[in-house]
């Protein structure tokens, strides 16, 4: 199974032949692991051996592990100074969405669709679920005047005098937009950012902020130059582009909506599923319906992301 979730263990398993199919010993095996963002996080290291040809190597998975497709590298060096590099994949995803994708459309990953392109299917859905769902605010105008909310069209608080760091966003709290469980600023420790920033020098140039997300649920913020200085007095402007929840923003109806469009763009992929052969399908599939699975699916998820979600552009310079 090529799908996992945070803190469980991916084994990998790779086997060694000559070009007559026989097992054979190289000289050295390594793998390495890189995240998503495709920083490698197991550099090059020995497999262990379990029998001659057969090699495996079980990686922890960390509990803040970014979702998404991770990358593996298998390289072996023969005897004879070769060396070969194959490349896999696997994939971490939040919770068990393959087997509700399998319920909802009847469809069993590893017969009709590989398990790879299943999950592939659900992160890209994920991420356009994640986009749809939370409220865009792009160039947020940062300091205004004393401080005060309501004196700028930002309504965000905090000075830009040479010395101050603390801001609050004009609008909260700062949604976990990438998903990864975590809302982070452009001091990220994991792959994505959810509030980025830049701030216009005196001479009208642009540079970019660092920002420390102290409170999402606040939006309480630091910012500063990329030194860790105080954006200074003579600045022109300081702007923040981040995202931010609904009052009624709810994350099993969010996993909901990812099952249902998962499941529609599955069945796209199957031609509505009514078109499918009976091997393609498990029993569900004699169900008689009377919308096409591919509009029924759709139709489910814009139904959830109304209850969840608003219009997609906002914010003010």
């Amino acid at each position: 199974m090529a799908i996992f979730e945070r803190s469980e263990t991916y084994a990998h398993w790779t086997t060694v032949k000559t070009r007559l199919n026989a097992y054979t010993t190289p000289n050295s095996i390594s793998i390495s692991i890189s995240n998503p963002c495709g920083t490698e996080l197991l550099a090059y290291t020995a497999m262990s051996l379990l029998t001659t040809g057969q090699y495996y190597y079980n990686y922890p998975i960390p509990a803040t592990a970014p979702f998404g497709e991770w990358s593996v590298k298998v390289r072996s060096i023969s005897a004879g100074g070769n060396t070969s590099i194959k490349t896999s994949y696997f994939y971490i995803l939040p919770w068990d969405i393959i087997t509700q994708i399998e319920y909802e459309t009847g469809i069993k990953s590893g017969k009709s669709i590989s398990d790879d392109a299943l999950a592939s299917i659900a992160c890209k859905a994920y991420e356009e679920v994640l986009n749809d769902v939370f409220y865009y605010w792009h160039d947020e105008k940062l300091g205004c005047t004393g401080g005060v909310a309501g004196t700028c069209a930002c309504c965000s608080t905090g000075n830009i005098d040479g010395s101050n760091k603390a801001f609050n966003t004009g609008h909260r709290p700062i949604a976990d937009h990438d998903g990864d469980g975590s809302v982070e600023g452009t001091d990220a420790t994991l792959c994505g950012v959810d509030i980025s920033g830049y701030w216009i020098d005196s001479n009208c140039d642009c540079q970019t902020s660092y920002i420390t997300v102290n409170s999402a649920e606040c939006g309480d913020i630091t910012v500063t130059q990329t030194s860790g200085a105080a954006i200074p007095s003579n600045a022109k402007g300081a702007y923040v582009t981040y995202w931010t929840e609904t009052s009624h923003f709810n994350k099993d109806l969010l996993r909901q909506a990812t099952v249902f469009l998962s499941s529609y763009h599955v069945a796209n992929r199957f031609g509505n599923l009514d078109r499918s052969t009976q091997a393609d399908l498990q029993q569900v599939q004699n169900q008689v319906y009377r919308t096409p699975p591919a509009k029924r699916f759709l139709d489910s998820y814009r139904g959830l992301l109304s209850l969840i979600a608003v219009p997609k552009c906002g914010g003010s310079k």
